[in-house]
């Protein structure tokens, strides 16, 4: 599968980067006889990898070292899987199986990596706010954090 990425801050960046870039990527992927989907939308900030630590650290060792879902607890994996369930939900997609002539529909959790910035601060910010009134987790405060 080939994909390609492009960010454009203004039209001009833009039209340089489609004429260049997008164009003949395009005409490589339809000469290959591949079909091409475009998805386009607000460019946000990509998540930083101190958000990513928050998260891991901050967010999910103190739940996993405090809380218990019928008296049975769990390692920080196990919560973050908990938490895309009830927060993100699942993704589903059409996948053609050989020898099946419609195609199945796969299942899988959404993804915390494909949150943006913003989205992944509101995410942990539900996240916390969930074991704090659910499960009684006090997080440390934000300078206490390793």
């Amino acid at each position: 599968m080939s994909e390609l990425r492009v960010q454009w801050a203004d039209p001009e960046q833009a039209g340089v980067s489609f004429s260049r870039v997008v164009r003949p990527w395009c005409h490589e992927q339809w000469k290959a006889g591949k079909q091409i989907a475009v998805h386009l939308c607000e460019l946000e900030a990509a998540r930083s990898a101190e958000r990513n630590r928050e998260y891991w650290g901050y967010v999910l060792r103190p739940i996993s070292e405090q809380a218990q879902i019928a008296g049975i607890g769990a390692l920080p994996e196990g919560w973050h899987d908990y938490y895309r369930k009830l927060f993100l939900g699942y993704e589903f997609t059409k996948v053609k199986e050989p020898g099946k002539k419609r195609p199945s529909v796969k299942r899988a959790l959404k993804s915390t990596t494909k949150l943006s910035e913003r989205a992944m601060r509101t995410y942990c910010e539900q996240v916390r706010a969930h074991a704090a009134t659910t499960f009684g987790v006090s997080f440390p405060a934000l300078e206490d954090r390793q």
